[in-house]
Order: C-alpha cells, then sequence, then structure tokens
C-alpha cells in the first residue's frame, strides 16, 4: 500500500505542498513521506481524508471514488463504482440517485 502517492496527487490539485499539509494539521514535519516506510495511525489518516474531502477508501487505494459524494452510504457508491470505475461526478451521482430511489421503494 502506498498511502503517500495518492495524497501527493491530492496535494499538488489542491495547490498546497505536503509540508503546510502537515503543518495545517499539526503533524511533525516530514511525517507523511514517512508513511510508505511505517504504518500511519487512522486517526492521522483520517485527518487527511478529512481535510481533503475524500474517502479512507480512496487513500489506501480500495476505491477509485475520491469521495462518498453527497454523504451517501457506501453501500450503493460500491454497487456503483462496479458499474463503471470511470464515470463522471455527475453520472455518478445519478446512478446512486437512482439506486437510493430503488431502496426507498422496497
Amino acid at each position: 500500500m502506498n498511502i503517500v502517492e495518492p495524497i501527493k496527487e491530492l496535494a499538488n490539485e489542491n495547490k498546497i505542498t505536503i509540508a503546510e499539509l502537515e503543518r495545517k494539521l499539526g503533524f511533525a514535519a516530514s511525517s507523511i513521506r514517512k508513511w510508505n516506510e511505517s504504518i500511519p495511525s487512522i486517526e492521522k489518516v483520517t485527518m487527511v481524508a478529512n481535510f481533503f474531502n475524500v474517502s479512507l477508501d480512496y487513500l489506501i487505494g480500495n476505491s477509485p471514488l475520491k469521495s462518498n459524494r453527497a454523504g451517501l452510504s457506501e453501500k450503493p457508491l460500491r454497487v456503483a463504482g462496479h458499474i463503471e470505475p470511470d464515470v463522471s461526478d455527475e453520472e455518478m451521482k445519478e446512478i446512486i440517485n437512482y439506486i437510493e430511489f430503488l431502496k426507498s421503494k422496497h
């Protein structure tokens, strides 16, 4: 598991350095870069996920979906993610809304 790479990508997308991220989150200098050699605490990984508004599954490589999109449950997201992993956010919202609609009818 290489957790540092998705964090670097998210930092680049958000125009922030890893050092700035560490300062904002109150982490020790260079601590995120060391996560490839040591296992970070779930609390710290959660703080990074919350900072970038992404799911833990995305950070650890278990999901191509960056976020829970509108706070919906993970199960419809996993089902929708298996339909086509590269759907746009708008298409995913439509799929999830339809799944939620179907769930509400039963």
